[in-house]
């Protein structure tokens, strides 16, 4: 890994775009996703089996899982996007790739983020396309040109609401931050740290939260009009629902002991659920009804609503997106959600 790569990456990528993005084409596939404040809360958070699951690699960034927890999409070994009812098992959609995948996000219920991969002799470019599955609509976003060859979409984070878009692009050492405001027009976001490890945007208020670590150590900050407020120290980015993040707090270990709720606006810290036992900040998530949940061993507790849910057999567990993802043997075997 090239030391000089997060300059490479900031000052050579070249953005090259559609004229099809504009605020009204932003509107009906974001804002469409949009639920209403009166819409029924989904069931509490459940593990369900599924079968016949092969992403990619084992590579949780190639499954996408719904809020609700009934659809998942995953990207094969084969290069076919494909979108599985979680409750029958069924094969809903399918769409062959031309370029090898590399992230997969859902905007909804019926539309997908999916970033793919085209490599060079020296360099590669990453292409941010969004697929309608209802109406079989595959349309490119944009391209970031001339990009280290350790280059990958890392995140992606969006609200139905503004619009606003944050997607992260880069590597282990360094990345990048590309804003689409609410009409579409793109802009890299100045943070001043050479790597984010993880992003979160506010549903209504276009906020954004990064999370960094530094020689001070891990910090999650807010990010709005160009300013960046420091939220907490010592804490990790664990999610954001509605307009409230959630950050994980460190112990001297590295491991998470309690979650701490920052209402709309960067406002006061209020708890949200302290940990049974300290664990590793991959090991817990929120789900998008603010519930606090930690996969332990053979169970995953649900802290905030004080429940346990035994687990199937599994080898290794990632959470991503605030669903909790079960593989065994490279293919995934349980969604938690």
């Amino acid at each position: 890994m090239r030391r000089g790569l997060g300059i490479f990456l900031a000052a050579c990528a070249v953005v090259t775009g559609t004229e099809w993005i504009t605020f009204r084409y932003y509107d009906h596939l974001l804002g469409g996703a949009a639920v209403s404040a009166a819409a029924p809360a989904r069931p509490a958070f459940s593990v369900r089996p599924v079968h016949g699951v092969l992403p990619a690699g084992g590579n949780p960034n190639l499954v996408a899982v719904t809020a609700d927890g009934t659809q998942l999409a995953y990207v094969g070994q084969d290069a076919v996007l494909r979108v599985v009812d979680v409750a029958t098992g069924r094969v809903t959609f399918t769409r062959a790739l031309q370029a090898p995948a590399d992230y997969v996000e859902w905007i909804s219920g019926t539309n997908l983020f999916v970033g793919t991969v085209k490599d060079h002799a020296q360099t590669r470019d990453l292409e941010l396309n969004t697929i309608d599955t209802s109406l079989q609509d595959f349309r490119e976003v944009q391209t970031f040109s001339y990009l280290g060859k350790s280059s990958d979409f890392l995140h992606i984070a969006f609200s139905p609401f503004t619009n606003d878009i944050y997607v992260v692009i880069g590597n282990a050492v360094s990345t990048v931050v590309y804003h689409f405001d609410t009409n579409g027009a793109l802009s890299e976001v100045p943070l001043g740290f050479p790597r984010v490890d993880a992003v979160g945007v506010a549903q209504t208020t276009g906020v954004m939260y990064f999370a960094v670590t530094t020689g001070s150590g891990p910090a999650v900050y807010a990010y709005q009009h160009g300013q960046s407020t420091l939220l907490v120290r010592g804490a990790v980015l664990l999610g954001v629902v509605g307009d409230a993040v959630y950050c994980g707090v460190l112990d001297a270990q590295g491991r998470v002991t309690e979650v701490l709720r920052f209402p709309a606006g960067a406002g006061k810290a209020q708890p949200a659920a302290k940990l049974p036992d300290p664990v590793p900040p991959a090991a817990v998530g929120v789900d998008d009804e603010g519930h606090v949940f930690v996969v332990a061993g053979t169970v995953c507790r649900d802290v905030t609503a004080h429940v346990s849910i035994p687990l199937p057999a599994y080898d290794r567990a990632s959470i991503v997106g605030g669903a909790l993802l079960l593989f065994r043997h490279g293919a995934l075997i349980g969604v938690g959600a």
